[in-house]
């Protein structure tokens, strides 16, 4: 069975086979041929196309090393960072699907937003590591 972090690769790996084979060696223009809204789009496109391989590899490291590592030493600060990073990488790739999706006019832009916003793992990412003492719970209208 695939591993959802390799599936990604797979999906991440096509899609920027398919945009590179659309844009290189074409005359037009980029935001023409992606039928992109600026210019500026191109350069959001390709760094989310990044982000999300960068974040697939840190994911893949705490998979295979757990919290602690492929170190000796057993260091809380090591295994913090380790846990922040886990989060961070995750939150982030799940923006930049978010931006790809918005910038390639994929349908149902505000749904696929409302599944990521109710994932555990980014609502954990918010309380451990993004203003933790601020986090403030919508549905119950109290800091958690």
């Amino acid at each position: 069975m695939v591993s959802a972090l390799d599936l990604l690769h797979k999906y991440a790996s096509t899609f920027r086979t398919m945009i590179n084979s659309k844009v290189w060696g074409s005359k037009s223009s980029i935001k023409h041929l992606l039928r992109l809204n600026k210019d500026s789009d191109w350069d959001f496109l390709t760094a989310a196309m990044d982000i999300i391989d960068d974040a697939s590899a840190a994911i893949a490291d705490v998979e295979r090393f757990g919290l602690s590592g492929p170190t000796k030493y057993n260091e809380l600060g090591e295994r913090y960072l380790r846990l922040y990073g886990l989060l961070s990488a995750t939150y982030i790739q799940q923006q930049s699907a978010l931006t790809i999706h918005k910038l390639m006019n994929v349908s149902d832009y505000k749904a696929t937003r409302a599944k990521f916003q109710a994932l555990k793992i980014r609502a954990l990412r918010h309380k451990l590591s993004s203003h933790g003492t601020d986090y403030f719970n919508e549905e119950a209208r109290r800091y958690a």
